[in-house]
């Protein structure tokens, strides 16, 4: 219990402070992303904004997109973040809701890092979206 308290309190720490934390993951398989298990985003999500991240074995990073467009870089993701959430306050004025669409691939540092983005860009409510069975 008290092992598992720490690790939260680290984590939660790192989401925080936005620090990115270093990890790596040997349980993900090399070669190609397998296509079906690859999260989709839909384009023009009402609700909020939707990220899908895959992982990406060959390349060893995370693949990100915020709703269809391809994001290759923190900064460029902060920006289509802000663009995304700016789009959706002038349809629905109010917070707005980052979904996250991860592959089970996806290492968790990178997730935590990406909520810390989420939060550097303005967008506080945060969902992870479950996985269809």
């Amino acid at each position: 219990m008290k092992r598992e308290s720490r690790l939260i309190s680290m984590v939660l720490l790192g989401v925080v402070a936005g620090l990115p934390l270093g990890c790596t993951s040997s349980a993900t398989p090399a070669g190609e992303p397998d296509a079906s298990r690859i999260p989709v985003a839909a384009a023009g999500d009402v609700d909020g904004v939707r990220v899908a991240v895959y992982w990406d074995a060959q390349a060893g990073a995370a693949v990100r997109t915020v709703g269809t467009r391809l994001v290759t870089s923190d900064a460029e993701l902060q920006l289509a973040l802000a663009s995304a959430r700016d789009e959706v306050v002038t349809r629905n004025p109010g917070d707005v809701t980052v979904t996250i669409d991860a592959a089970a691939e996806v290492p968790w540092c990178h997730l935590v890092h990406l909520v810390a983005l989420c939060r550097d860009a303005g967008l506080s409510r945060i969902a992870m979206a479950v996985p269809a069975p």
